[in-house]
C-alpha cells in the first residue's frame, strides 16, 4: 500500500457585500442538472459546488457519497489544498497593512544562516513563485516516505526544513510553482503576528468575514464533517482511502501547513472570494492592486500573490482563481470581476484532474451564471407584462401555452443570450410548442396579441 500512495501522491499535491436574492427555482433545476451532469460525465464520485450571483441569488449542489450509504451535504469540510496559498497571501498583505512589514522585504530577517533559504529573496517573490527554491513536497521523495510511514503524524512546519534542498534558481527569475514559498510565509506570519498560523488565519480573516465553516486542520478541530477521500488503484476502480487503507488526512495537511492545508465548505470558499475580490471588506484597494500585480505562468494564464489570472476563460472572460490538490481531494474556484459572479466546486476525490474540474464543472457553472444574468436585461424591455399560462413547465418534448382570449397572437422563444430560436403564429387561445429539439436549459416565452399589442412573458426549464 505505502509504495502505491507514494506513487500517486507525488503526482497530485496542490496544484460578502453582494446584493443575493432568493434564487429562483427555475435557475436551481438548471445548475443542479448542469452539476450532476458533469458529475457523473467523470465519475466523480462526491462533490459540492457554490456559485454566487448578485442580484440573482445563491446556489449551492451537491452530488454523490462520503462513504457507502453517506451522501455528501453542503455543511461537509472539504481539503482546499493549494487554495490555501490565496488566503496565506492575504493575511502576508494584511500585516503589511498594519506596518508590520513589507512584501519587499527580504526575508533573511526570518530564516538567517539556512544554505538552502537565500536571505536576499523577497517576501513578494515568495507569493509571486519567483524565489527559485527548492520545492520540499512535490520534489523530494523523503517527504512522502515520511508521509507514509504514519499517516496520523501531526508534522511542525519547521520539521520540513529537513526536505528543503538547495535552490534550483536565482531569486528573481521565472514563474516556479513551489510549495516551500508558501510555507516560508507561513512562519513569517506566525513570527510576526507571535501567533500560529492557523490562530493568525483566526483571528484575521476567518471569525471577522464569519467564515463559520472553514478550519486549518489538524490544529483545530470541528464538529463539521470532513468526506472520506477517494482514489483509483491501478486498475482504475475507486477506493476509500479511510475504509481501505485506514487514511488520516493529518499528516499530510500538517505537512503541507500554509501550502495547503485549509478545509472549507464550497459556500465558505465562496464566500471568501467574493469578499476578497470584489468588496474590498477583507483587503483595501492598494493591497488588492499588489496581489494583481501578475507575470506570466503559462498558456493564457499569469499568477499575482496567491492568485491565478485566466484570460478568454469564457466567452472573453477573464477570471480569477485558484485550484488545489490534496490526495483524494480536489478544489477549483473562479471569480469573475465584470459581474461579481463567484463559483466554487470541491470534490472527495483525487482521480480525475483540475483542469478537468476546472473546464467542466466549474465553466459550466459560470456559462449558466452568465445567461442568467442576461435574463432580466432583455425581460426589462418588455411592457404590460403579464404571466403566461406556460404547461408542463420544466418541459420535456412540448409545452402547452393557453391564453386569456381568442386572436392573433406571435409567439417567441429565446434562449439565455436572448437569441430567437423559434417563432408561430397562433390563431386561437391555444398552441403547442415542440421542444424536443431545444436544448436543455432556461428560455424565454414571449407572445404578443397583433390586435392589442398586449406582450406576455414567462420563463421556460427545459430538462430532459
Amino acid at each position: 500500500m505505502k509504495s502505491k500512495l507514494l506513487l500517486i501522491l507525488v503526482s497530485v499535491f496542490f496544484l460578502s457585500t453582494s446584493v443575493f436574492a432568493q434564487f429562483p427555482s427555475v435557475y436551481k433545476a438548471r445548475l443542479d442538472f448542469v452539476f450532476d451532469s458533469v458529475c457523473n460525465a467523470h465519475n466523480i464520485k462526491g462533490a459540492a459546488a457554490n456559485v454566487l450571483i448578485p442580484n440573482v441569488g445563491v446556489w449551492n449542489g451537491v452530488h454523490g457519497i462520503s462513504e457507502v450509504g453517506v451522501p455528501i451535504t453542503k455543511s461537509m469540510l472539504f481539503p482546499i489544498g493549494s487554495n490555501t496559498k490565496t488566503y496565506t497571501a492575504v493575511m502576508i498583505l494584511k500585516l503589511q497593512e498594519l506596518g508590520l512589514l513589507s512584501i519587499n522585504d527580504t526575508i533573511g530577517t526570518w530564516f538567517p544562516g539556512n544554505p538552502n533559504i537565500p536571505g536576499k529573496i523577497t517576501i513578494k517573490q515568495l507569493l509571486r513563485h519567483q524565489s527559485g527554491l527548492y520545492d520540499y513536497f512535490n520534489s523530494n521523495p523523503a517527504t512522502f516516505d515520511s508521509l507514509n510511514a504514519d499517516f496520523t503524524r501531526t508534522w511542525q512546519p519547521t520539521e520540513m526544513f529537513q526536505f528543503i534542498k538547495a535552490p534550483i534558481a536565482n531569486p528573481g527569475g521565472a514563474f516556479n510553482y513551489c510549495n516551500t514559498n508558501y510555507l516560508l510565509a507561513g512562519l513569517i506570519i506566525e513570527q510576526v503576528t507571535g501567533l500560529s498560523y492557523h490562530m493568525a488565519l483566526r483571528n484575521y480573516i476567518f471569525t471577522p468575514f464569519n467564515l463559520q465553516h472553514t478550519i486549518t486542520p489538524p490544529f483545530e478541530t470541528t464538529l463539521d464533517t470532513i468526506p472520506n477521500g477517494w482514489t483509483a488503484d491501478i486498475m482504475g476502480y475507486q477506493e476509500d482511502m479511510q475504509v481501505n487503507y485506514g487514511w488520516s488526512n493529518n499528516a499530510f495537511l500538517s505537512m503541507a501547513s500554509a501550502a495547503g492545508a485549509i478545509c472549507a465548505t464550497a459556500e465558505d470558499l465562496s464566500w471568501f472570494w467574493d469578499n476578497l475580490m470584489h468588496s474590498q471588506t477583507i483587503l483595501n484597494a492598494s493591497s488588492l492592486n499588489d496581489m494583481k500585480q501578475f507575470i506570466f505562468s503559462g498558456s493564457g494564464s499569469s499568477y499575482g500573490l496567491g492568485l491565478f489570472r485566466f484570460t478568454n476563460f469564457y466567452a472573453g472572460k477573464t477570471v480569477y482563481s485558484h485550484g488545489g490538490t490534496c490526495f483524494g481531494y480536489i478544489s477549483e474556484n473562479l471569480f469573475e470581476p465584470t459581474t461579481n459572479v463567484s463559483v466554487s466546486v470541491l470534490t472527495n476525490q483525487d482521480s480525475v484532474s483540475n483542469n478537468a474540474i476546472l473546464v467542466s464543472s466549474v465553466r459550466g457553472l459560470f456559462k449558466e451564471s452568465l445567461g442568467m444574468l442576461s435574463i432580466p436585461a432583455f425581460v426589462n424591455n418588455y411592457t404590460n407584462d403579464e404571466q403566461l399560462l406556460v404547461y408542463p413547465n420544466p418541459a420535456g418534448d412540448v409545452v402547452n401555452i393557453e391564453f386569456n382570449e381568442n386572436g392573433l397572437h406571435a409567439v417567441s422563444v429565446m434562449d439565455i443570450s436572448g437569441a430567437v430560436v423559434f417563432e408561430t403564429q397562433a390563431s386561437s387561445n391555444y398552441v403547442i410548442v415542440e421542444t424536443s429539439k431545444f436544448a436543455n436549459g432556461i428560455y424565454q416565452l414571449l407572445t404578443i396579441d397583433n390586435s392589442s399589442g398586449r406582450r406576455k412573458t414567462t420563463k421556460l426549464v427545459v430538462a430532459r
